[in-house]
């Protein structure tokens, strides 16, 4: 697969503009945040974070601008603006290796930070904002870098608080789970998120720290990447 073209498409005139490559990573660009300042694009490989300002333009080194490219890692398969204002990423590590990565960059002066095998051995993939406790959600998956062998049994999902930087829970909502997949926040506060590479399902209350409920949906397995931001607008009804 490849290259990691960036486009953009404009409805009033209905048309497509091919930027070609503008970020760090030349094989995939895996999540594009908006941002008021612009656009954060991730990309793979590695695990790479680039910032382009869409209304400026495109000029070598300048716009995008590179922000940072986290070493032993990659494929940050989603960003996310926290409760703090702060851009966070998860990343799988890079081949046969065990153990993700949490980013955090600042959007105002794109300085950052990273934590690394914040799980132990486990992948970080899907955050959701938790802005009523000033965390983030994020959910991992056992299995690391291609070709690397799990050691850890079962995934879980942890709330990292982002002014002490520390993640300050852990839980296993759907037992015996591999690897968790995308998780968002319902209009009636509790977390939705399903079990990557299976059928399962959970909903979350990060206030009380306890899953609400857990079953199974009508379908054999779900695809990446499993669950449309909709849902944020579709589960306003209490369970």
């Amino acid at each position: 697969v490849g290259p990691a073209n960036t486009f953009a498409y404009d409805p009033a005139t209905k048309k497509f503009t091919d930027f070609g490559l503008l970020a760090s990573g030349p094989v995939q660009v895996y999540d594009t945040l908006n941002h008021k300042r612009g656009l954060f694009i991730a990309s793979y490989m590695n695990a790479s974070v680039d910032f382009f300002d869409p209304g400026a333009a495109v000029k070598k080194g300048v716009n995008p601008r590179h922000v940072v490219t986290l070493e032993d890692q990659e494929r940050p398969a989603q960003e996310i603006i926290g409760p703090d204002g702060m851009v966070y990423a998860g990343t799988t590590p890079s081949k046969g290796r065990l153990g993700g990565a949490l980013l955090r960059v600042n959007p105002d002066d794109l300085s950052h930070k990273t934590w690394s095998n914040l799980v132990t051995n486990q992948s970080l993939g899907r955050l959701v904002s938790v802005p009523q406790t000033g965390q983030v959600l994020g959910a991992t998956s056992i299995y690391g870098g291609s070709s690397a062998t799990p050691t850890e049994a079962e995934a879980c999902i942890f709330l990292w608080d982002c002014k002490r930087e520390e993640i300050v829970f852990t839980a296993k909502p759907l037992p015996g789970a591999k690897t968790y997949g995308a998780v968002v926040r319902a209009a009636n506060g509790l977390i939705y998120g399903v079990e990557g590479r299976g059928n399962r399902y959970y909903a979350f209350d990060p206030v009380a720290r306890k899953t609400v409920f857990a079953g199974t949906l009508p379908v054999r397995m779900l695809r990446f990447p499993e669950l449309a931001e909709s849902l944020n607008l579709a589960s306003s009804v209490e369970p």
